[in-house]
């Protein structure tokens, strides 16, 4: 994320020199936006590495596991598509 913010304000520099002040407000407006979404793609991402890797320590049954990845899945494809309608 450290990255992603030093490549925007060089962005911002470089909007500002080519674009001018409405560039830099779009960009200002859509940086927040996904600044969200890569925290959600984080969130889900780290949660469901951690949850395989709790349930296959307990050594769980392979149809249990898959079951509980796919629904995982579906909940996460559910919210994405929801965030997307919205913008």
């Amino acid at each position: 994320m450290l990255v992603n913010s030093l490549y925007n304000i060089v962005d911002q520099i470089f909007i500002g020199w080519g674009v001018g002040y409405l560039g830099n407000g779009a960009t200002n407006i859509v940086f927040p936006l996904t600044m969200i979404a890569l925290a959600f793609s984080l969130m889900f991402g780290d949660g469901a590495s951690a949850f395989l890797s709790l349930k296959l320590w307990e050594k769980k049954i392979k149809m249990r596991l898959l079951k509980e990845l796919s629904r995982y899945i579906i909940v996460s494809c559910c919210f994405f598509w929801f965030i997307h309608l919205l913008f």
